[in-house]
């Protein structure tokens, strides 16, 4: 047996890369999202994992291999998102137990690590499916158990375990029906390929920005996959709620399982001693909290609407186009640094080609442009400085992605929704550097806060609150704040529940969706309410966004 090892300094590397490699494959991942749901948010999910987790890891000093795997995987637990991230947390977490040497990992560690995140994955879901990702960590090991008896190195190994995950996604669909209805390889496996292929490039002294991408696309231009949300849209079948939250309860996992089950589905349960991250499919969320509320306490809990994200899904590639701002562009300077951002609305593009914004691309929320319409709307730009706002995390990542296509100083401000974009394009100086913009914007977006308030596509049950369908909800950065029956009402209420003392400035967006109050009502309405708007500095425009019957920015 060849006693190469693994040291810190390297396994640290091997993450890195394979977060950076990960990073130009989201769309990618994406655009093969069948299973459970055609919610194309796979590798959005992945890549938000793996980049939570290095972002916390990076502000500790482990010792030795052993605490920085511990670190990874706690950072996991509370970074997994979506069915695919808590499972790739679970991963994680066998690792972790099985490196038992501080400092290197030789080949029985390894394979150990790799037997124990395969149990630990498995054993999360409560109703594990051959032909996911699961299925290609199962491969993974086997192909390491052959391995044993030969005289091969730590790098020789996981070398080996990239052609065995290749062939292991290849055959997914022939594992999985819906995979092979959809003409598709299964995204999570493709997912766990791609973290593999980024960790061997330290190995090979090959850099993750500049790696050639591996491709793997739907068959027939994705026609299987917009068939299978078609037919389950003429069946009038719902895919409900993605709900995730964490779970701090000394209730034994047998009983969580137990509960879980009778209230949702796709569920996967991470984590150990007194903390779970759950995660769950359900077309009322409700039942699910009120369990995990009846066994402990929760925290960090997210739901999003499935349903929506499949129909964007299927129709976002003819939607998905950019509009440029011939104006800002004809006035510029040479050395002028121009501004392209990511939005819908066509009041919101107004606004933002007023702010001086150059290029606009259609996109937010899973109507995600991919790296290539990025790509070209920056082409149409000559200039050597450009700053972009993708205006939503699922964007961030192709946004990044694009702007290494280019020889020029393109950077990206990861700003995570429209209201925070819009302040940022205001403030935004086209003298400075795209750098130095970034520098001076970046404490700006930690000051913007997001009301968002739209109608409740089901019935649901949030916070022990009964919602029916069609009743409108409130929430505040993704936080669930408020629910009325009227949505002006419901703005009003919003706004006064941020303490005056903290929201200098506040613009409302009215929605395209708003069809039961015209501006001059709203405008009456909130005077009614705050006195002169401008004295409390209350503006209101028309954002003309679709879901959303207003967003609203708060600036403190």
């Amino acid at each position: 047996m060849a006693t190469e090892t693994a040291n810190l300094d390297l396994f640290i590397n091997m993450f890195d890369d394979s977060v950076a490699y990960f990073s130009r494959h989201v769309t990618l991942v994406n655009d093969l999202n069948v299973f459970p749901v055609p919610d194309g948010d796979t590798g959005t999910n992945m890549y938000q994992t793996l980049l939570g987790m290095q972002t916390r890891v990076s502000q500790e000093s482990p010792g030795n291999i052993s605490e920085y795997c511990d670190l990874l995987a706690n950072a996991a637990l509370y970074e997994g998102r979506g069915n695919s991230g808590v499972i790739l947390s679970q991963i994680y977490r066998g690792i972790a137990e099985g490196v038992t040497n501080g400092s290197s990992i030789d080949f029985n560690i390894l394979l150990n690590a790799f037997s124990l995140a395969r149990d630990f994955a498995y054993s999360s879901v409560v109703n594990p499916v051959e032909g996911t990702m699961l299925t290609v960590l199962s491969d993974l090991v086997n192909a390491l158990v052959a391995q044993k008896e030969q005289n091969i190195s730590i790098c020789e190994s996981i070398n080996l375990l990239t052609d065995v995950a290749q062939k292991s996604v290849d055959e997914t669909p022939e594992k999985l029906d819906v995979l092979k209805e959809g003409g598709v390889v299964d995204s999570g496996g493709y997912g766990l390929e791609i973290i593999l292929r980024g960790m061997v490039l330290k190995f090979v002294g090959s850099d993750p920005i500049k790696e050639p991408i591996y491709e793997r696309l739907p068959d027939s231009f994705g026609e299987g996959i917009k068939n299978i949300i078609s037919d389950h849209t003429l069946e009038n079948e719902e895919y409900g709620y993605c709900t995730q939250f964490i779970l701090h309860t000394d209730a034994d996992i047998s009983l969580q399982r137990e509960l879980f089950t009778k209230v949702g589905t796709s569920i996967v349960i991470a984590g150990h001693k007194d903390s779970f991250k759950i995660h769950l499919h359900a077309e009322d969320p409700g039942p699910a909290v009120s369990v995990a509320i009846g066994l402990g306490t929760i925290s960090d809990v997210s739901f999003e609407d499935m349903e929506s994200q499949s129909q964007i899904t299927l129709d976002s590639t003819n939607e998905i186009g950019f509009h440029v701002n011939s104006q800002v562009i004809e006035m510029s300077e040479d050395d002028d640094t121009l501004l392209v951002v990511v939005s819908t609305g066509e009041g919101i593009k107004n606004l933002f080609f007023d702010a001086g914004v150059a290029v606009v691309i259609d996109g937010g929320d899973t109507l995600n442009p991919s790296v290539a319409q990025i790509a070209d709307a920056i082409d149409t730009i000559k200039t050597r400085q450009i700053l972009i706002l993708p205006n939503n995390k699922n964007v961030t990542a192709a946004a990044t992605e694009a702007a290494k296509l280019f020889d020029s100083d393109v950077v990206v401000l990861p700003t995570h929704s429209i209201p925070s974009g819009i302040e940022c394009a205001i403030t935004f100086d086209p003298s400075m550097t795209a750098q130095q913009n970034m520098d001076a914007l970046e404490s700006l977006i930690e000051d913007v806060r997001t009301i968002s308030i739209f109608p409740a596509s089901r019935s649901v049950e949030i916070n022990s609150i009964d919602i029916p369908e069609g009743q409108y909800i409130s929430m505040l950065d993704g936080q669930f704040l408020s629910t009325l029956n009227n949505s002006l009402d419901l703005l009003v209420d919003s706004i006064k529940s941020i303490d005056s003392s903290t929201r200098d400035q506040v613009m409302v967006l009215v929605g395209k969706t708003n069809k039961n109050s015209s501006i001059s009502h709203i405008e009456e309405e909130l005077e009614r309410h705050f006195g002169d708007l401008s004295s409390v500095g209350i503006e209101i425009h028309y954002g003309g966004q679709p879901n959303y019957d207003f967003l609203v920015s708060i600036l403190n």
